[in-house]
């Protein structure tokens, strides 16, 4: 990861390419913000975002908070020595803030890591690769190995990170009623938009020396993060307009997930058994029946196995054939979904 090349274009250009703190947009009035994407495959009106992000509850986390050298110790507990060295200690607290989820009032959890400097500093947002669909999978709530990519990142770089957990994956307070709608667009963005709010708003009520800066923001993730940084990009401009998004990095993204399912349900390869977790993600936040895409034995045990585990990956257990997991429906889907599964192809 080029730390340092992001480091140089969070501090060296001093602000937004738009310079007033808004990313650009090609479509929008001078002056205004773009409007939102319309709802993929649903009907919902969006909700004001005044009050989004504002701070539900908020825990120090002592056992999160390092000093320089101890953070250095960590880079080899997470087998990533290419973040180092440390420069500075940090200190963390979760988070649990307002978002929305499909129209309706939600809340969602998360990480702020601050680095032990005074001043306004850049702000990362690590969206977290895949992790897992059950709140004792949220990177927030599993220690330092959910959590110590964005310790060690505000450690190196002396920047501002927060970490969403994601919606669905609640690490802080009440558990969620809502399986992690995994790899699903609109989810991803506005509670990882709604995360930066939440960490300027920790600043202001904590009072802290280090203060995020919201003119310059750089969203960064990894394979599901990836994901959902590119989706938060997409969203910004006309969801959080107070952002200034300077950069988003995302490291091998399924940024095609129509490809990515019609290659896992045409052979049986490494995608395969991603989609079977996929899939009743995606059909539950969407509302359609997951049997039309998986047989109902396997929708039933890859349910189970996202319920009780962090194996999101592995939800397909020991079938290996394609007709032991999808119907005969999804798998001639691919190139006539409009005709074959059509809810499911818009999803």
């Amino acid at each position: 990861m080029r730390s340092l090349s992001i480091l140089a274009l969070l501090y060296g250009c001093g602000g937004s390419p738009s310079g007033d703190g808004r990313k650009p947009s090609d479509s929008a009035a001078p002056g205004s913000p773009p409007p939102l994407p319309p709802p993929a495959c649903l009907e919902h009106a969006y909700l004001p975002v005044e009050g989004m992000g504002a701070l539900v509850a908020v825990q120090p986390a002592p056992e999160l908070s390092y000093a320089p050298e101890e953070l250095e110790g960590l880079l080899e507990l997470l087998e990533q020595p290419g973040l180092g060295p440390i420069t500075y200690g940090v200190d963390t607290w979760r988070v649990r803030y307002t978002t929305q989820d499909r129209g309706e009032p939600a809340v969602a959890t998360g990480v702020v890591v601050l680095p032990r400097l005074e001043g306004e500093l850049p702000l990362v947002v690590w969206h977290h690769y895949t992790a897992g669909a059950a709140d004792f999978c949220a990177p927030s709530a599993t220690g330092v190995l959910g959590s110590g990519i964005p310790l060690v990142l505000a450690g190196r770089m002396g920047a501002a990170v927060v970490a969403p957990d994601y919606l669905g994956l609640e690490g802080l307070g009440t558990p969620s009623d809502l399986l992690h709608p995994y790899v699903v667009a609109e989810p991803a963005a506005l509670s990882s938009l709604d995360a930066v709010r939440a960490a300027s708003a920790l600043a202001d009520r904590e009072g802290t020396s280090a203060r995020p800066d919201l003119e310059r923001v750089v969203l960064w993730g990894a394979s599901q993060g990836g994901h959902a940084a590119l989706w938060s990009d997409r969203y910004a401009a006309a969801y959080a307009p107070e952002l200034g998004v300077m950069a988003t990095v995302a490291a091998v993204p399924p940024s095609d997930t129509l490809a990515l399912v019609e290659h896992g349900v045409s052979s049986f390869n490494d995608t395969t058994e991603g989609i079977v977790g996929y899939s009743v993600a995606t059909g539950d936040w969407y509302g359609l029946d997951i049997t039309d895409v998986l047989l109902p034995d396997v929708a039933e045990s890859a349910r189970e196995t996202m319920e009780s585990t962090c194996n999101v990956l592995d939800a397909a257990g020991e079938v290996d054939t394609l007709a032991g997991l999808f119907t005969p429906s999804v798998r001639a889907a691919p190139g006539t979904w409009d005709s074959i599964l059509p809810d499911w192809g818009c999803a």
